[in-house]
Parts: structure tokens; C-alpha cells; sequence
């Protein structure tokens, strides 16, 4: 199984080491696959490749790559963010896959014209998802954010699929010789909830602060000494599709504070919610500065509870998000993805395609692909003798 990855950011990609959630999602998923898949990928991305994040089968976005004899290598193409070479690639008349990117906020009442605009703009590039009929939709949450996928795509809910980040957790782990003396938040601005950690930190003067992104960039690769000195990590976003961060500081063991966040999803202003992941490990506490202060009292009052609190952070990540529970939900995802992209097939190509997926050892996909010749023509008997081959090829 070949699948072809287009990203628009990748990694620790600008000059001062800065580095999105979109960036890191591909750069993780690159970890993923080359350590822990046997899925045989190319990933092309627009940013340049930092020393640091370079990785096997990842090279830079070129023309060539748009070139349909290359293209029709892959089994499956997946956009991980760059909404212009997905609308390229499929209007070249492929099916693929697409996310992981959301926007929570919609216009409203509460939204300043400026920002209603652009929201307003990233709304209609997700409702392009229907039009286009792209295979599936990638969500970092599936409970919370399938069914608004659903209802602005027009996309069936089954088609919107959970794929969360995973985080690698050879880089962000505890380290021993390190000592926890730091109260460690991301304040860039009101959206990473700066305004509270700054009022915060007033009432904790005597404490060491690191706050990352105050008064100048800093390096995504420095982050991981801060996360291993952390006596307490606050998170206080506005809103996150996940929060890598917050998982990379709960992967290095720092007891987590996280204050609910605001989604505004309806037009009738912001609702506040949990946070989708980490509330079982760490204390979720109300987007002010009174609930923020007490939480932050009780864990530097009480050093048995912050250990506690390490060892449960990180085993909740261990437990569920790591590069290789990423690579195998991919591959379950791919498989997905054959299946619905199948669809867009001659049924003399679906069938060819599952004849070499039953020889590559792909059983389920092969299946996907017999059951929908069968489905397209009942009579066509080799369809039957190979769904039964492929059951028994998986056992």
C-alpha cells in the first residue's frame, strides 16, 4: 500500500524555531509511519525542512509531484493542511482523504467584523469538502467535532473520523536529572488565554515563570527541557483542536491545570466546555482567575499530589496517543479511505485494485473493494471466490 501526503506546514519550519499544530501533526505522523508502519509513504511538504525535523520519505513540495503518472503510484492521498493543492489534486479528478484542520468560532454577536469575515471565509473552504466528494474527513475529535464537520460539509458522520496527534514520547518523556522548579504556560496572546496566566502569575511572584511566547519566540525544540522542569503546566487556550502542547507537557510528566474552553459553534456566542483531551490528567478548573489561583495552590502546596499527578500524565499518554497508536489508526484510515475512494473506480480497476491488496496482505481493504464489485454487478462470481480468499487470508 502506497499513500502520498501533502502538507502545508511541516514541522519546526520558520527561522526562529516557531512551529503550528498543523506543522506537527505532519511532522508526528512522518515519526509514525517511519518507525512504526508498514505503509510505504511519500510526504511533500511547502515548507522548508529544518535540520531538526527532517525524517525519511519527507521532502519538499515540487511540480513534478502534481504529475499524474505519479500520482496514480498511490493507493491513497491524504492533505494534511494547504487547501490549494487539495483542490488541485482533486480537480485532476482524485478522492482524498482530508484534515485534520477545524474552526470552532463562527460568526456571532460577540465577533468583531474583521474576524467575522475570515471565519466566515475558512467556513466555506470546509463546506467545499461535500462538493468535491472527498473520501473522508480527519478530526482530531470525533464526539465533539464529527457532527459539526457533518452539518457544514454535508458529509455523513461516518465519513468524519477521530485522528487525533500522537505524540512522541521519546523526545517529550520526564527526565531525572532535571528539577521541576518552574510554573510553565504558553502566552503568545488572549487566544493561548495569556491575559489570565499573566493576571496569574501575579499572585505567585515568588515562583520561577517560564512563559513561553511572552516576549519572544521560542524554539518549538526548547520546549522539551522547559515540559521536564515543570513544576505545574497551565493550559489556557481560548479554544484547540487538541492541544499538542499541552500533551508534549503531559507526556514529560508535568502536572497539568486546564481551564475550560470556549466554543462558539451555533452563531449564539461561546459555550464553555471541557477541553477534549487530558481532563483525566490533570485538574480542569473554570476560565478564571479565582478557580486558576486555587488549583495552583493546592498543587504547589503539596508535593505528593504533583508526583501523583506526573506519573498519571504521563501513563494517560503512553496509554493512548503515541507515534504508534497514530501509525495504526492511519492504517485502519487508509484502509478507509481505499474503500471510499473505490467508489470513483471502473469496476475493471476496483477489482484489479483488489486482487494486488489481497497479494499485499491488505485483507480488509481487499474486502471493501470485492464487496463493492459485487455490489455492482451480483453475478460476477470471481468477486464472491475472492471475498471468501481475503476473509481467509485474515484468518
Amino acid at each position: 500500500m502506497r499513500v502520498a501526503i501533502f502538507a502545508g506546514t511541516y514541522g519546526a519550519f520558520k527561522p526562529n524555531g516557531a512551529a503550528s499544530g498543523p506543522a506537527i501533526v505532519a511532522l508526528n505522523l512522518a515519526k509514525a509511519l517511519n518507525r512504526h508502519s508498514g505503509l510505504e509513504f511519500r510526504m511533500h511538504v511547502q515548507t522548508p525542512i529544518s535540520q531538526e525535523s527532517q525524517q525519511p520519505n519527507v521532502e519538499r513540495l515540487t511540480e513534478e509531484h502534481f504529475r499524474q503518472e505519479y500520482l496514480d503510484t498511490f493507493d491513497a492521498i491524504h492533505i494534511v493542511s494547504g487547501r490549494e493543492t487539495a483542490l488541485r489534486i482533486s480537480d485532476m479528478g482524485y478522492v482524498p482523504i482530508i484534515g485534520t484542520n477545524v474552526v470552532y468560532s463562527v460568526p456571532n454577536q460577540n465577533v468583531n467584523p474583521n474576524q467575522a469575515v475570515g471565519l466566515q471565509k475558512i467556513i466555506e473552504q470546509e463546506m467545499e469538502i461535500d462538493r468535491r466528494k472527498w473520501s473522508l474527513n480527519l478530526t482530531p475529535n470525533e464526539k465533539e467535532l464529527g457532527s459539526l464537520h457533518s452539518k457544514r460539509s454535508g458529509m455523513p458522520k461516518e465519513r468524519v473520523i477521530a485522528f487525533p496527534c500522537g505524540i512522541d514520547t521519546e523526545l517529550f518523556r520526564p527526565n531525572e536529572n532535571a528539577t521541576r522548579d518552574l510554573i510553565v504556560a504558553s502566552v503568545p496572546g488572549p487566544n493561548k488565554g495569556g491575559d489570565l496566566i499573566l493576571e496569574l502569575a501575579k499572585y505567585f511572584s515568588d515562583e520561577k515563570w517560564m512563559l513561553l511566547g511572552k516576549d519572544e519566540p521560542y524554539s518549538y525544540w526548547d520546549s522539551v527541557k522547559y515540559f521536564q522542569r515543570a513544576k505545574v503546566y497551565i493550559a489556557a487556550s481560548k479554544w484547540e483542536s487538541q492541544g499538542v502542547a499541552t500533551m508534549e507537557a503531559v507526556a514529560s510528566g508535568a502536572p497539568l491545570i486546564y481551564a475550560r474552553q470556549k466554543y462558539a459553534t451555533d452563531g449564539r456566542g461561546p459555550i464553555e466546555r471541557d477541553p477534549f483531551y487530558c481532563t483525566e490528567a490533570g485538574l480542569v478548573v473554570g476560565r478564571n482567575v479565582d478557580e486558576l489561583k486555587k488549583a495552583l495552590e493546592l498543587l504547589l502546596g503539596n508535593a505528593a499530589l504533583r508526583e501523583q499527578m506526573s506519573r498519571v500524565s504521563r501513563q494517560y499518554i503512553m496509554d493512548s496517543f503515541t507515534l504508534e497508536h497514530m501509525a495504526k489508526r492511519y492504517e485502519d484510515i487508509i484502509d478507509l479511505s481505499v474503500g471510499e475512494a473505490n467508489h470513483a473506480l471502473s469496476t475493471e480497476s476496483l477489482f484489479r485494485n483488489g486482487v494486488r491488496l489481497r497479494e499485499e496482505g491488505r485483507s480488509n481493504a481487499a474486502i471493501a473493494a470485492f464487496k463493492q464489485v459485487a455490489e455492482r454487478e451480483p453475478g460476477n462470481f470471481n468477486a464472491y471466490v475472492n471475498i471468501g480468499m481475503a476473509y481467509r487470508d485474515s484468518g
